[in-house]
């Protein structure tokens, strides 16, 4: 991601330094790669809905001794005051969603988007980013593995529309960056399914609160 060597560098920040979620932290390789990097663990924090994949992520890491992050399991659609995800509240300052947006369909991404905010610092500079799978024209799906749901892959423009809905529910204002990527293993894959047409692409985004 663009911004990578600057949330290093946040999150190394001596005095006061930024807090991490990984959303959909699965193993929490991602959260690995920044300590890997020169982050302090004690800033990280990885939230799956399966604690067996936290669980899993130390065994293969071999660091339960070493890692100091929090890894909570919770869903991030939890609204009980007294869950593992209300406790995150108002604590976040970069939030890193992975292959997560695009599970929903769009209106199930804008309460998800709603419910990120709100475990975000009330500060300008907080940062939301990722990717996922997107499309060119924006467009929902039904999901492959559950006919009864659905899933909205974004284009650039639909992504910062789903923004301006996140927006107007939370009252903050947000920079959106957004744009899709043709990613060679991704087109090619022999096992590609017959749902990903060419118009499937992998989006990429960086949202940042701003003042006002």
């Amino acid at each position: 991601m663009p911004s990578y060597n600057k949330i290093l560098a946040r999150l190394r920040k001596p005095a006061a330094p930024a807090k991490l979620l990984d959303v959909g932290c699965c193993f929490g390789q991602d959260l690995r790669r920044l300590v890997a990097d020169g982050a302090p663990s004690e800033n990280l924090i990885g939230l799956d809905l399966e604690p067996q994949f936290l669980s899993l992520g130390y065994n293969f890491f071999a660091d339960r001794e070493f890692f100091k992050g929090q890894m909570v399991a919770g869903d991030i659609f939890d609204e009980s005051p007294d869950s593992a995800v209300a406790a995150l509240k108002g604590t976040i300052d970069i939030a890193h969603a992975a292959s997560f947006f695009h599970l929903f369909s769009w209106d199930d991404q804008v309460i998800a988007g709603v419910h990120l905010v709100r475990l975000m610092k009330n500060a300008p500079d907080v940062l939301v980013l990722g990717r996922q799978l997107g499309s060119s024209t924006g467009e929902e799906r039904p999901s492959p593995t559950n006919p009864n749901s659905k899933m909205y892959f974004h284009s650039p423009e639909s992504f910062k529309k789903l923004w301006v809905v996140i927006s107007e529910r939370t009252g903050t204002n947000w920079d959106v960056n957004a744009w899709l990527e043709v990613v060679a293993t991704h087109s090619k894959r022999a096992d590609k399914k017959q749902w990903m047409d060419n118009r499937i692409q992998l989006l990429y985004f960086e949202v940042c609160r701003t003042e006002g």
